[in-house]
Formats: structure tokens, sequence, C-alpha cells
């Protein structure tokens, strides 16, 4: 009676084949936690045309640093608080898409991590009347 082997091969064969998922599996935890980290302190700056106003925003879209040079105190209220707003949204923009690079350099620019942030940041920051679509990646 000749013995079948299963149709997974051998039993080492499939110990050796989980091995290799396992730390493909850890591999990909370090480097989803890594880039957590990198994600934490990654930072978007954007400077108005005329350098009246500069923004730094991270990932969340969040203002974390707002300088005004003393030309912006030239405007109107109404004028440097527009101007304010549209320099920090590019400054978020500009953060997602530093991350996305960075998620695409981690786990490939195909890879549904990086695809899944693309569409979560386009839609966080889609483009104002009259701009083209921000690319992220």
């Amino acid at each position: 009676m000749t013995q079948q082997s299963a149709p997974w091969g051998s039993a080492d064969d499939a110990i050796a084949r989980i091995n290799v998922q396992v730390a493909e599996a850890q591999e990909r935890a370090a480097k989803a936690s890594e880039l957590r980290a990198e994600m934490d302190a990654l930072r978007g700056t954007a400077t108005s045309p005329r350098g009246e106003v500069t923004a730094t925003a991270d990932v969340s879209g969040r203002l974390v640093g707002l300088d005004l040079a003393p030309a912006a105190f030239d405007k109107s209220p109404a004028a440097l608080s527009e101007l304010i707003v549209a320099t920090a949204g590019k400054a978020a923009a500009r953060a997602g898409q530093l991350a996305v690079e960075r998620a695409a350099e981690a786990f490939g620019d195909d890879s549904p991590v990086t695809a899944q942030l693309r569409g979560e940041l386009a839609e966080r920051n889609p483009p104002a009347a009259g701009e083209s679509t921000i690319s992220y990646g």
C-alpha cells in the first residue's frame, strides 16, 4: 500500500510555511507600529504666496503651528482670517501627502494600507472650488 502525501505537503513543509507566514505577519506589525510613530510626528508646512502666513499641521489636519509675518497685519481681519484658513488647509494637505508617501515606502504604493490612507485623506481634503485635485502619492 502506497502512502499518499497530503495536498499541502509534508507536516514539515506545512510548519515551515506557517513559520514564514508568522514571520511576515510580525514584520508587517512592526512596520505598522513604526509607521504609526512616524505619523504621530509627521508635520506639513505651507506658506501663503506672499509669505504673510506660515502654517504647520499634523497628519490629522490639526493646526499645530502658526507664524504671522509683520505684513500679515496690513491685511483686514477678514482677509487675514481667510489667508490663515487657506494656508492651514494647504499645510494639512501637505502632511497628508507626506503620510501617503511614507505609507507607500513602508507597504508599497498599491497596498491596501496606502490605498485606505490615500482615500481617507482625499475625503478629508477635497479641492476647493477652482482648484485641481490634490495628489496623494
